[in-house]
């Protein structure tokens, strides 16, 4: 993730205390580097979200990393068809507040997954989320707001689920 709030703040005390005569030099180099430093790790965390996050406007269209615990990004209200089909290393998927719908066969073919985190805004899901050929196999655990649409899913179609207790969270 993005490098922590505190981090900036130490160096911009730092870059402050810049004594007189010929160490500014060397002070200023240094805090040169650092921030330079700083803008590298940032945009690559910037390319690596780009790389593994193929957004079509607030639409995953798919996930193309390898990781094994992804957190969607906020501001996603649509996970397309076939999103996360073939991730094979994938365990677990948190999808974020705002997500609306999941597509047909999004989570097809992902063998080592184990649960889904699912938000309370969803209002429509594909019944073949897991791909037509899932029928028979144990399906990931989904993990549900009480009353919510998920929940309701969960029951209708034979899901595993567990509720998140209110007194939880933050």
């Amino acid at each position: 993730g993005a490098m922590p709030k505190h981090y900036e703040e130490l160096f911009a005390f730092a870059s402050v205390a810049v004594p007189s005569g010929e160490n500014e030099a060397i002070y200023r180099e240094r805090n040169s580097v650092i921030s330079d430093a700083i803008r590298r790790v940032r945009s690559k965390n910037q390319e690596q979200y780009n790389v593994e996050f193929k957004m079509e406007g607030s639409m995953l269209a798919a996930y193309l990393g390898d990781a094994e615990h992804v957190i969607v990004p906020d501001g996603t209200a649509v996970i397309s068809d076939t999103a996360f089909a073939n991730c094979r290393n994938l365990k677990t998927v948190e999808l974020p507040e705002g997500v609306t719908q999941i597509g047909y066969a999004a989570f097809e073919n992902c063998p080592n997954l184990q649960s889904i985190k699912m938000p309370d805004s969803i209002t429509s899901m594909f019944p073949a989320l897991f791909g037509y050929d899932a029928f028979g196999k144990k399906k990931p655990k989904f993990i549900v707001y009480k009353d919510s649409y998920a929940e309701e899913f969960a029951k209708e179609h034979e899901i595993p689920y567990e509720v998140i207790r209110e007194d939880n969270l933050d």
